[in-house]
């Protein structure tokens, strides 16, 4: 089974336990997230990931540049402020 169809499946399967206008609302924002990420600009395996500036944890600006001239980067993304 593909990772696409273990994450239909998982979606079929908790349509049944949200309340109809929950479901609603989860799959028009699934769909307004299709939309507004073209995912031909999603790098794939083997891609080159773009050159990025972000803060860190500390609130201070990174850049991959700077970390890619010491060596390997490995970037972890939190999902937010805990």
């Amino acid at each position: 089974m593909s990772l696409q169809e273990k994450i239909d499946e998982i979606v079929r399967e908790s349509a049944k336990k949200f309340p109809p206008e929950a479901f609603e609302t989860l799959t028009s924002f699934r769909s307004e997230i299709d939309r507004l990420v073209r995912k031909e600009d999603i790098p794939g395996k083997g891609d080159l990931f773009p050159s990025f500036e972000l803060l860190n944890q500390e609130e201070r600006s990174v850049s991959s540049e700077d970390y890619l001239a010491r060596g390997p980067l490995v970037a972890t993304f939190f999902r937010g402020k805990w």
